[in-house]
Order: structure tokens, then sequence, then C-alpha cells
């Protein structure tokens, strides 16, 4: 493919693409998550690559191979027109770091772990390519031309660390009790739609993931390494049902014992005999580490759905 152009000749408008600049910081690598391919641009170094997605749109090609100079920044862009409501991209905190000479790959902060953008249109042939020219998960970016050399500014020293949403790491892994689909909408129930990112409640929207009517149904989310966990807000089902959540049961793990469950907490108390569309559990400091997450629902006949799990922390104790 050719080199795009970086100097739009026009004003942006709501039906042209919006794409992140990334910017340096302290975390890993980079994904993307599309329905189309992903064309990416360093313009530090002058490469391109393109990256494919399978049919579970995953990444075949990670991204780990790309790295940038202290200044360095990126161009992701779609290749193809999309009329998705949105795209995502996270990073990747798995503890190490992977390195070209030296250099580490694709590190930007954080706290910019999940950002959504809205994608109306993608290149329509006009030569003309946007670029949000700061991105955050806490304040909307403007909106700005790509620059035709580095971005004026970059970070002189590394954020902080700060929680983020460790449900969606690469090394998240989620299982349930067992597993129920529905053929009425074609959609199926598997543990990992409570970690992809997405709190819609309804269950035609295909993202709840739901075990059969048992004893006891569970759901967990579990990690290879151990990690300092904050707060985690469990989404239910909203068109419908809500109340087959009631009485679930929350609780922390490492290496297989229990070291922290909402029914027995007194700092964290929730109230789970009371219908909501989510619940939010702030956890004590006296846990300092977990690598498993667990929702469990007591009594016989019952049966869990979940829209979404989410887990704050950090990578590290």
């Amino acid at each position: 493919s050719s080199k795009p152009s970086l100097t739009p000749s026009s004003t942006p408008s709501q039906s042209q693409t919006f794409a992140p600049i990334i910017r340096p910081g302290t975390a890993k690598c980079v994904g993307y998550d599309n329905y189309k391919d992903l064309f990416l641009y360093d313009c530090t170094n002058g490469e391109e690559q393109m990256f494919m997605l399978d049919s579970d749109q995953r990444l075949v090609d990670k991204i780990n191979d790309m790295c940038l100079k202290a200044d360095g920044w990126l161009w992701p862009k779609l290749r193809t027109c999309s009329n998705n409501d949105s795209q995502m991209i996270w990073n990747y905190l798995d503890g190490s770091f992977v390195t070209n000479g030296g250099t580490h790959c694709l590190t930007f902060d954080p706290s910019w772990s999940v950002i959504r953008l809205k994608v109306d249109l993608c290149d329509d042939g006009s030569g003309q390519d946007w670029s949000w020219n700061e991105l955050s998960s806490s304040v909307a970016p403007s909106l700005s031309s790509i620059p035709s050399t580095k971005p004026s500014s970059t970070p002189t020293s590394l954020p902080s660390l700060q929680a983020i949403n460790i449900s969606l790491l690469p090394g998240a892994t989620a299982s349930q009790s067992s597993t129920n689909s529905n053929g009425t909408f074609n959609t199926n129930g598997s543990p990992d739609k409570a970690i992809d990112g997405n709190t819609d409640g309804r269950w035609e929207e295909g993202s709840l993931s739901r075990t059969q009517f048992e004893s006891s149904p569970y759901w967990k989310v579990k990690w290879s390494e151990a990690h300092r966990i904050n707060k985690i807000k469990v989404w239910n089902r909203t068109d419908c049902c809500k109340h087959r959540i009631l009485g679930f049961v929350l609780s922390i793990h490492l290496n297989g014992n229990e070291i922290w469950s909402s029914s027995t907490s007194t700092s964290s108390s929730v109230d789970t005999s009371t219908v909501a569309n989510s619940y939010e559990f702030p956890i004590d400091d006296s846990v300092h580490a977990g690598d498993e997450v667990i929702v469990t629902i007591p009594g016989d006949t019952r049966i869990l759905l979940l829209a979404e799990v989410e887990v704050f922390g950090t990578s590290t104790p």
C-alpha cells in the first residue's frame, strides 16, 4: 500500500474518518477492535503495516513488532468503509515489554486503556484523513487535522500508574459452570461475552453470558498473574428477567483461595437482593492482590446472565 497523505485539504465532517494518534506512556502494546482491516503508519520511522482480523474479530498479527522512538506516534485508520457505531482501542498490560533494539513498543498511558471512537464512514477515496489529537478515557478530545510532523507536544514524563479495567487484558480468561444458547436471536451465552467491553444488557444484542438452569451457577474471570483490584462493577441483563441475578455473591481469589467476598465484607457492602441494572463494589484496601474473580448465585434451579463484569485494578499488586 502507498504512504497515506498526512495533510487534509478541507475541514472534517461527521462523515469522514476518525482515527487516534497514540503517544508514548507506560504500557506496552495496542490492539484495534474492528470488523475491517487495520492500517498502521509509523510517522516516526516511516514504516507501514497491514493487520488482518480473524472470524472472531481478533488481530491475527499482533502489533508487538512495530516500535517507536521516545517521541514516536502512530496513525491507525480503517482501510475499508464501515458503518459501525464505534471502534475500540486498548493496550496490552501483560507485565513485560517487547523490545526492538532496546526500544519499548507502542507505549502509552494506561488511563487510555479503553477508548471508543465514533466512526460513520471510513476513507471515501478523497485522501482526507483525520485524527483525534489526544486520547483520554475521561476527557473528551478535540478534533484536529493530522499534523504533517510529529504532534506538537509529547509527554516529558511517564504518567502515574492508574487503575484500568483489567478484564479486557489479553491474559484474562472467562469461564462458567455451563453455557446456554438461544436460537431465537441466534446468540450464544459464552462466558467471554461478559468481558468483551460491551455493557449492553439486551440479549438480542449478543453480548451476554448465560448459564443453564442449575444448582449454584457461576461465572469467573482469571488472570495468569495477580492484580491489585480496586473496584468491581457487575452489569445485569436489562431487557427482561432482571430478578434472576438477585442474591448473587461476588468473590476474589488468589491461588485458589478466597480472599474477599461480598457476602462477608462490611466496608464494601452492596445490596444484591434488590434489582438493578448494575452493581458496583468498592474493594477493601486490605485486599492486596487477586488472580480470579467469581460471580455465583447460590440455590437450586438458578440461571446466571451477565452483560459485563468490569474489574478495575493495576497490573501488579
